[in-house]
């Protein structure tokens, strides 16, 4: 059990985000190609705020370094402590505008797979979650992003679907069927467009405002 936690500094009044992001995983190797391919065709995107993370391993070019961080250090992080905890299964966060979004890879007794969380980053609260009709079946193994007050991320129900969620309220913007395969990378957003790839190969290129396709290879 993976459980994401919101940590503090002892002697600062900044609160600090420990998110650990791990996006693909399982990758078949004969798929690596098509992935490598989708991180070269990515360039860097402007600053991002003080501690924001956005979407997996950061930024669209997934250096996972924030560039923007002052107060964590080697000479302070030994004075961590975890100020409130959550558990949501195996899952990675993002952090945006106060709260930490995170998707829980598998159902468990009470809860479907595949279902986004938003909490308080000062409290751990849940603020809301989605989809409502998350199945046992459902599953997904993608960092959330997060852009324009719109978080993205994809879960394998039966078939791939892509979801955009309003980041403050948690209701459906819209939502894109994949082709017959599954989602393997987190949603990677640059631009105006959501870049996903499947595990048959194909990679796409939504639309952030309305989930069309731009392209498809």
């Amino acid at each position: 059990m993976f459980s994401i936690e919101g940590v503090r500094e002892n002697n600062k009044a900044g609160l600090l985000i420990a998110s650990f992001a791990a996006s693909i995983r399982h990758v078949p190797r004969r798929r690596l190609p098509a992935y490598a391919l989708l991180c070269a065709a990515i360039a860097v995107t402007g600053s991002i705020a003080k501690g924001d993370w956005t979407q997996y391993r950061f930024d669209p070019a997934h250096h996972g370094v924030n560039p923007n961080e002052t107060i964590l250090s080697p000479a302070t992080v030994g004075n961590l402590t975890v100020k409130w905890r959550a558990s949501v299964g195996d899952a990675s966060a993002s952090v945006a505008d106060g709260r930490v979004y995170v998707v829980r890879e598998r159902a468990n007794d009470n809860e479907g797979g595949g279902k986004l969380y938003a909490l308080d980053r000062n409290t751990g609260q849940e603020l809301w979650n989605f989809p409502p009709s998350a199945l046992t079946g459902d599953f997904s193994t993608t960092t959330p992003a997060v852009a324009n007050g719109i978080v993205y991320f994809g879960v394998n129900r039966g078939g791939p679907v892509v979801y955009a969620v309003n980041a403050a309220t948690g209701g459906r913007i819209w939502s894109h069927g994949g082709p017959i395969a599954q989602i393997i990378s987190s949603p990677t957003v640059l631009d105006g467009r959501v870049y996903v790839a499947f595990t048959d190969g194909t990679i796409r290129a939504l639309d952030a405002t309305n989930g069309q396709i731009i392209w498809s290879v």
